[in-house]
């Protein structure tokens, strides 16, 4: 299906694309995808034909990302203006409550959103997030940047891609991830999104704010290497903050990279998938 354009109230011009196929005679429940930095709503393509089916899927471009506009040079964006826009977008195509999945930034924009709007969200289903971004990639961002400067964004992507992929994903996939990174913002956009990860970090009180059903997605077999650049986190570390989301479930599944999302999809989609219907068959009739 063709991606189409909403404007939002603050001038934001963002690019989503639906994909429904649902039964036409019944009302579909939707589900919102939120990617995360460096990429577009393509990050979801191996994930659309397991929630299509059940769910009406709307998966935006954030702000100055794919084909979204509305970051201007030297911007400093904030958290707040993520969660804004998916709001918003959410207003403005008459949704007045959805599930929401989210990975990398994605997640973080999803739990910050369920805090924010808790009437609006029916359920989360949350991959490859850090609490803390500020802590755990601030102290590269720096050299980030630099590399941004001098070799680009496709040289920046393959200077990390190990800590985000592992060694999981065959070449031909590698090369699409990274060629999809690479071709997903101007270096513009990304240094102020890589800005706003080196400050980035969701307190406590948010996801204790948080009353929906969650499913955090996470790596049965991930721990934290000498890798440069290794995203991984302590599962100790993991399961402390995750701990702050009130009935919260774990999914695990076989993977060691960070970004399971785009290593293992299918698994990913259909956990998510069966949580989010299990969710809709337990709410009141």
């Amino acid at each position: 299906m063709a991606t189409q354009t909403c404007k939002l109230p603050s001038g934001v011009e963002l690019n989503f694309r639906v994909d429904d196929f649902t039964d036409p005679w019944q009302e579909a429940p939707v589900a919102l995808l939120l990617h995360g930095t460096a990429e577009t709503h393509e990050a979801y393509r191996q994930w659309t034909p397991w929630l299509a089916r059940r769910f009406r899927v709307i998966a935006p471009d954030w702000r100055g990302m794919g084909r979204s506009t509305g970051v201007p040079d030297g911007a400093r964006l904030e958290m707040a203006d993520l969660v804004e826009d998916a709001h918003a977008l959410m207003a403005q195509l008459g949704v007045p409550r959805y599930f929401v999945v989210g990975e990398k930034l994605g997640a973080l924009a999803a739990l910050t959103l369920a805090s924010a709007h808790p009437d609006e969200v029916l359920g989360l289903s949350v991959a490859c997030g850090m609490i803390s971004p500020a802590k755990v990639l601030g102290p590269w961002i720096p050299e980030w940047i630099e590399l941004i400067r001098t070799r680009g964004l496709r040289g920046w992507v393959d200077a990390t891609q190990g800590g985000r992929m592992g060694d999981e994903l065959p070449p031909a996939a590698l090369e699409w991830w990274s060629a999809l990174m690479a071709g997903s913002a101007p270096a513009e956009v990304m240094r102020s999104y890589l800005d706003l990860l080196s400050r980035l970090e969701i307190p406590a009180a948010a996801l204790q704010a948080i009353r929906c059903p969650t499913l955090f997605l996470t790596p049965a077999g991930a721990e934290p290497s000498d890798g440069k650049f290794d995203q991984r986190r302590p599962r100790a570390e993991a399961e402390a903050w995750r701990s702050l989301v009130a009935g919260h479930r774990v999914a695990e599944i076989d993977s060691t990279s960070y970004h399971l999302s785009a290593t293992r999809p299918d698994a990913c989609a259909i956990a998510t998938r069966d949580f989010f219907c299990e969710v809709l068959a337990a709410a009141p009739r």
